[in-house]
C-alpha cells in the first residue's frame, strides 16, 4: 500500500545467455534508465559471475565507478551476505 519511494531489481547476468532475462549489459543500463526515470530513488543492483563472466564482471565494476548502477554483487555471493546488503539499500 502507498507510493514505492524505494525498489530494488537484480538482473541475474549480464553476459545476455541468461535464458530467462536475455539481457546484455546495454540493454539492463536501459531497463535502468527507465526505472529511474518513473522510480528516481530506485536502487539498482546486477549481480555477475566473475569468475566465468570475467569481462562482464569488469564492466558491472565500471558501472558502479561511474554511478550507473548502486551495487554490484558477484554470484559466489553467500545468500546471508545478499540479504545483509539488501538491507541497507
Amino acid at each position: 500500500a502507498g507510493t514505492i519511494q524505494r525498489a530494488l531489481f537484480a538482473l541475474r547476468r549480464t553476459d545476455g545467455s541468461d535464458p530467462v532475462l536475455p539481457y546484455g549489459m546495454e540493454e539492463r543500463l536501459k531497463i535502468r534508465n527507465a526505472v529511474k526515470n518513473v522510480h528516481p530513488d530506485c536502487k539498482v543492483v546486477l549481480v555477475v559471475d566473475e569468475n566465468s563472466e570475467k569481462e562482464a564482471a569488469a564492466r558491472v565494476r565500471q558501472a558502479k565507478k561511474d554511478g550507473l548502477i548502486d551495487q554490484f554483487i558477484y554470484g559466489s555471493t553467500s545468500p546471508a551476505y545478499l540479504v545483509a546488503l539488501m538491507d541497507t539499500l
